[in-house]
């Protein structure tokens, strides 16, 4: 005899969970775009995003949205229109209003463990940050790191300032797991060129508590403020002139450690808190 599938359980917030500021609570007050996570419980808000945040981003599409909100669950899903419930076209800019993420396989949503910070198990709270280089280090490997970015930058990628400059990585330089996951189990330098850019101490320090990050789309990396340095959002830097000045072409920033930042932030500035953290409170 056969049984019915089994009913998703609802998805709601654990018991506890780190909270976090949030995109929106952070912009000019604005039209939304709102995104309804399907099976959710009340306790979990649409997700929403800010209509000069997309416009403004480098890709005023609706494939961001699709991407940011892939980065917050583990199965795969598609946005929809709320009442016609048809996909939306994810070449087209996004409208106002309020829609709804469904999974494609019609199974159910399960939370994408996160946000990491510098702890593998601990989630970060609001304003953790991890430790960075600044220009006047001293170890060798650090000095490399330093000067290989000074060659290849200049300035700081988003403020294009030249000065209070640190030499700062896209990834904890203490989180060996990350690099080995990311990179392949041989990598063992987090002190080479592709691992980190240039920034002013400022856009350093907000980096390291996932307020801002890179996007990349079409050669180009693109600023997206999520609670700060809002005054260079959408600001492009291209990965073909960074190349041209740095050492080869293996020396720009591997766009891998990116996504994984970009990653941190949706979750945490998106959805707005942590799941799947072994010591989430704490």
């Amino acid at each position: 005899m056969s049984t019915a599938p089994a009913t998703p359980d609802v998805l709601t917030l654990e018991p506890n969970c780190v909270k976090y500021n949030i995109t929106k609570g952070s912009w000019p007050r604005c039209d939304l775009v709102k995104v309804v996570i399907v099976g959710t419980d009340s306790k979990v808000q649409p997700i929403r995003f800010p209509m000069p945040f997309l416009q403004n981003s480098g890709d005023n599409t609706w494939g961001l949205v699709y991407f940011i909100m892939n980065q917050m669950v583990n199965e795969e899903g598609v946005v929809c229109e709320e009442e016609a419930n048809l996909p939306v076209n994810l070449d087209e800019a996004p409208v106002a209003g309020t829609f709804v993420f469904k999974p494609s396989n019609g199974s159910g949503f399960t939370w994408r463990r996160g946000p990491e910070g510098a702890s593998t198990y601990r989630a970060p709270k609001e304003g953790d940050g991890w430790e960075g280089s600044s220009i006047s280090g001293a170890s060798e490997t650090s000095t490399f790191f330093r000067e290989s970015l000074i060659r290849r930058d200049g300035v700081c990628l988003v403020t294009k300032r030249p000065k209070s400059l640190q030499a700062s990585h896209l990834v904890p330089k203490q989180r060996l797991d990350l690099y080995n996951q990311i990179m392949g189990d041989d990598f063992t330098d987090p002190f080479q060129p592709e691992c980190g850019v240039l920034l002013s101490s400022d856009a350093h320090n907000s980096y390291d508590r996932f307020n801002w990050s890179f996007y990349h789309k079409d050669g180009k990396l693109f600023v997206h403020s999520f609670t700060d340095l809002s005054g260079y959002h959408g600001r492009a830097v291209s990965l073909a002139a960074l190349e041209e000045r740095g050492l080869d072409e293996t020396a720009v920033p591997d766009i891998r450690l990116l996504a994984w930042h970009y990653a941190q932030c949706c979750m945490m500035r998106f959805r707005g808190f942590a799941a799947g953290m072994a010591v989430n409170a704490q």
